[in-house]
């Protein structure tokens, strides 16, 4: 009996999940950090408040991963231009070069995944994936 789809999604998905663990730690950096570290360089002086709502965290686990990141030299907060007790998140020139490294780790894990796959097969996978979330979101 071949597997269902989704069972296999979920394998994919954790192997993939563990690959991408395996590069992050020879950076000290975490899946969730990293996607931290991504979103910070995407929109600098962001709040943890706004990283911790869109990354479905609560500010306490936000403020834990960012406790974490400025501990090793990847971030600076300051206080937000428009007052109150808002703080900016930003990234140290460190955090660029982690953030850097990290994503050539990423797209190594990536491309060991679709390494089977020829460039065609690659964007029918790709196009076929956006498909799926798409109508599992609507």
């Amino acid at each position: 009996m071949d597997p269902p789809v989704i069972y296999l999604m979920r394998q994919m998905g954790r192997a993939l999940f563990v690959s991408v663990q395996r590069e992050l730690a020879r950076f000290h950096v975490t899946p969730p950090q990293m996607a931290v570290l991504v979103a910070i360089d995407m929109t600098p002086g962001v709040s943890a408040a706004h990283l911790a709502e869109t990354h479905f965290m609560t500010p306490q686990s936000m403020g834990a991963i960012i406790a974490e990141l400025r501990q090793a030299g990847l971030l600076t907060r300051r206080p937000h231009p428009r007052g109150g007790r808002a703080l900016q998140v930003e990234l140290t020139d460190a955090g660029r070069e982690v953030l850097a490294a990290a994503k050539a780790a990423m797209v190594r894990a990536e491309s060991q995944l679709l390494g089977g796959l020829d460039p065609g097969e690659q964007e029918a996978l790709k196009a076929l994936l956006t498909r799926c979330l798409s109508a599992i979101q609507s």
